[in-house]
């Protein structure tokens, strides 16, 4: 389960790495800063839901993609 949760967190940070922000880097920036200490430190206190997980990563790549 957690290496499931791990794969997925790497996955998502190197898409956030990898996606090219143009005007909005700045504020990417900031975004990708908040959501690795998020990740983190719901990786480390070991409550994470698998599935609640899943969706959010999915709205993020949504958000990321369409670039609004």
């Amino acid at each position: 389960m957690h290496a499931k949760w791990k794969n997925m967190s790497t996955s998502l940070l190197n898409k956030i790495h990898n996606t090219k922000y143009n005007k909005h880097q700045k504020r990417h920036s900031i975004f990708t800063k908040v959501l690795k200490s998020w990740i983190f430190r719901t990786f480390l206190s070991f409550e994470c839901d698998i599935y609640k997980m899943s969706d959010l990563f999915y709205k993020i790549e949504l958000v990321l993609y369409l670039d609004v």
